[in-house]
């Protein structure tokens, strides 16, 4: 092969190794609150799951929005009192009883990671036959010895990574972690087929650049 074909390929591969970097990291695993089997636990010894009764949290705590439909409906067995008909008690009447559930898993990530890697190697090859008629592949067969030619690609795909896909793969990363979390709970709290309330609506909007500053200062 001619050597501005072999630099071609070479390049190719590294790309590929850096995009397969990416997916990996995209679909790290994570843990959250589900909110359809998380309960709060009141004082009087009643007890609620918090997502059918419209109580959500998308971090580790209840934030105020939601604490206040938390004492409320320990005070008053009420929820969706968003005209504020019942004073919101003013100490604390209950205590959260968070369930986590988790998000993919390192396994999948992995899956995903050399799954990539070969798609993109079937793909170089339909380049190689395309563009420069040639069946054979010793870039491919070396790659998958530890040798030299393993070694460069690993290491120009970590910088290629860390330079070019480390940031749009976080952003995509923290976009799927939020709708998650939001999805979670809408399909805790809409399963009974209840439309969407406006006032939940704006106050997931109001929360959602928090959770992507949050979760993008995690990584």
């Amino acid at each position: 092969m001619h050597r501005s074909k072999k630099i071609v390929i070479t390049v190719l591969y590294i790309i590929i190794v850096a995009i397969s970097m990416g997916a990996f990291f995209i679909f790290q695993p994570f843990s959250f609150v589900d909110n359809g089997k998380s309960k709060i636990a009141c004082d009087n010894g009643s007890s609620f799951e918090i997502g059918p009764n419209f109580i959500y949290t998308f971090t580790d705590k209840i934030d105020s929005f939601n604490d206040a439909k938390a004492r409320k409906i320990c005070a008053y067995n009420i929820i969706r009192d968003y005209g504020n008909a019942y004073k919101t008690p003013q100490s604390s009447n209950y205590g959260f009883k968070p369930v986590y559930i988790k998000n993919s898993s390192w396994g999948d990530a992995w899956l995903i990671l050399v799954a990539t890697f070969l798609l993109g190697s079937i793909f170089i090859q339909g380049i190689k036959r395309v563009f420069f008629e040639s069946t054979k592949d010793p870039l491919f067969t070396e790659f998958f010895k530890w040798n030299f030619f393993a070694v460069v690609f690993i290491f120009l795909g970590i910088i290629l990574f860390l330079i070019v896909i480390r940031k749009p793969a976080r952003h995509i990363h923290c976009q799927l972690q939020i709708a998650q979390k939001v999805v979670n709970f809408r399909n805790s709290a809409f399963q009974g087929g209840i439309i969407p309330i406006p006032e939940e609506n704006a106050h997931i909007n109001s929360s959602i650049k928090t959770l992507y500053e949050t979760c993008i200062g995690s990584l």
